[in-house]
C-alpha cells in the first residue's frame, strides 16, 4: 500500500513536468511547487486518504494546506475511495477470535488491527457504526459494553462508555450542531431514544416512542437513517406490517414507517432483507435461495421504488456443490455493497463478488482464510477512508 501512494505522488508531480514540457516552462524552472495553492488542493482533494498522507511527506507547503479543517471537509466531499472491512469467526467456537479481512480495487486481503491499540487489546471486537470514515468499534470489558472510536487513517483512537443498557443505533454528523452525534435506545419500561454529541457530551431526549430493538446500526443516506423492522408496534396505533422500513429524519428528528418494496407473498421463502446505500440512495436486497432482488429508492418524498437488478447465484452455486444436492441449512446474505457492485456470504461456499456491471457473480479468493464451514459467521461494512480527526473535532479528550 506504502509503495502504491508513493508511485500516485510520482505520478503528481511526473504529470506536472510533462505539462510544463509541452507548455515551454521547462526553461523557466517551472515544477510543481509553482502551481498555485488553489490548484493543489483541487488535485488533492480528490485521491485517496492513504494518499494525502504519503504527500504530507513531500514538503512542508503539502504538509500546511492538506492538514487544515477547510482541506479536511473538502476531500471528505470529493474523495471516493470506498473499501470494506469485515471480520470473519467461527460461532460454534466459544473462544474463536475474530479474523479480520479488507477489500480494496476488487482485492482481498487478510489483515490485523494494529496501530489500534484500544482495538487490538479489545475481546472480541465488531464494528458497530461507521462515518465519514470514522469506526466505532464495540466489544465487552467485564460484561460491560465498551467502545472505541477511531480513524483507522490518522491512527488516532478513543475509548469510551455509555450509560448502562445504552445500544448505538445510529451514528452521523448533526448539521445543526455542527458535531458528530450519536442515536442511542433504551429500554426501560418502554423504549427510550436520545441524541448524544460527541464533543459537546451533551444528551437530549427524543419526544417520540418507538416500540422497536434495533438489532444494527441504521443505514444513512437521504438525509435519515433507516432499519428494517420485524412485527414491531408503533405510536399513535399506526400499524406496522412484517419487515417494514423505519425510517428517522437527522433534520427534524422524527420517526416514520414506510412499507419495504419486496413481495411480502414470498416473505417464507427469503433469507434476508438488507438495507444498504447504494449510489447515494436506500437500496433493498430481497435475498432468496439463489438469487438476491434488488430494489432502488428512487424518490424519498413520495416513497418510490424500483426494481433494478436480479442477481442470479445458480451458476456460482452448480459449480460449488456440483452434483451434490444444496442444503437447506446453508443460506446466501448480502453482507456489504463496493462502488453497487455486492458482497454476498454463502453457508459452504464462501465469500460472492457480484459485478453490477457485468451481472456476473464470481466466489472471491481468500487465500489461507477458509470460509467454508457451516459454522462461520461473517459481517462486513463498507466505509471510504477520510482524514476527518478526532482531535480538530474535539472528540478526543
Amino acid at each position: 500500500m506504502k509503495e502504491k501512494n508513493n508511485c500516485v505522488v510520482a505520478s503528481i508531480m511526473a504529470m506536472w513536468d510533462l505539462i510544463c514540457h509541452y507548455l515551454g516552462d521547462c526553461q523557466n524552472g517551472s515544477t510543481i511547487s509553482s502551481l498555485p495553492d488553489e490548484i493543489i488542493i483541487n488535485i488533492l482533494s480528490r485521491v485517496s486518504a492513504e494518499t494525502i498522507l504519503a504527500c504530507r511527506a513531500v514538503c512542508s507547503a503539502w504538509h500546511h494546506i492538506t492538514n487544515t479543517t477547510q482541506f479536511t471537509q473538502l476531500h471528505r466531499i470529493r474523495s471516493n475511495n470506498p473499501v470494506i472491512l469485515g471480520r470473519v469467526f467461527n460461532s460454534s467456537i466459544s473462544y474463536s477470535s475474530p479474523r479480520w479481512f479488507f477489500i480494496g480495487n476488487f482485492r482481498f486481503y487478510n489483515v490485523e488491527i494494529t496501530g489500534l491499540e484500544s482495538v487490538r487489546r479489545a475481546s472480541k471486537p465488531h464494528v458497530q457504526a461507521v462515518c465519514d470514515g470514522l469506526i466505532i468499534f464495540k466489544h465487552s470489558v467485564n460484561y460491560t459494553d465498551s467502545y472505541v472510536i477511531c480513524n483507522p487513517i490518522t491512527r488516532e483512537e478513543v475509548e469510551f462508555r455509555l450509560q448502562t443498557n445504552d445500544n448505538i443505533c445510529g451514528f452521523y454528523y448533526h448539521k445543526v450542531q455542527k458535531e458528530y452525534a450519536l442515536l442511542i435506545y433504551q429500554k426501560n419500561d418502554q423504549y427510550e431514544y436520545s441524541i448524544y454529541g460527541l464533543t459537546s457530551k451533551d444528551r437530549r431526549t427524543i419526544s417520540t416512542r418507538v416500540e422497536f430493538n434495533p438489532n444494527c446500526c441504521g443505514v444513512s443516506t437521504c438525509g435519515a437513517l433507516f432499519w428494517i423492522i420485524y412485527g414491531s408496534k408503533y405510536h399513535n396505533s399506526l400499524s406496522v406490517n412484517t419487515e417494514s422500513i423505519l425510517m428517522f429524519n437527522l433534520e427534524t428528528e422524527k420517526f416514520t414507517v414506510k412499507d419495504h418494496p419486496a413481495d411480502r407473498y414470498k416473505q417464507a421463502a427469503r433469507n434476508q432483507l438488507k438495507l444498504l446505500e447504494i449510489d447515494g440512495k436506500l437500496g433493498c436486497c430481497d435475498v432468496y435461495s439463489k438469487s438476491v432482488q434488488v430494489w432502488i429508492l428512487e424518490d424519498v418524498e413520495n416513497w418510490k421504488w424500483a426494481k433494478r437488478y436480479v442477481v442470479d447465484l445458480n451458476r456460482i452455486l452448480n459449480e460449488n456443490y456440483g452434483d451434490r444436492s444444496i442444503p437447506q441449512i446453508a443460506k446466501t446474505c448480502v453482507v456489504a455493497t463496493l462502488n453497487g457492485d455486492l458482497l454476498l456470504f454463502r453457508g459452504l461456499v464462501g465469500l460472492l463478488w457480484w459485478n453490477r456491471r457485468l451481472n456476473k457473480v464470481s466466489k472471491m479468493n481468500t487465500g489461507t482464510l477458509d470460509m467454508t464451514d457451516l459454522s462461520i459467521v461473517c459481517d462486513a461494512v463498507s466505509f471510504t477512508s477520510s482524514l476527518i480527526s478526532l482531535r480538530q473535532s474535539n472528540i478526543l479528550p
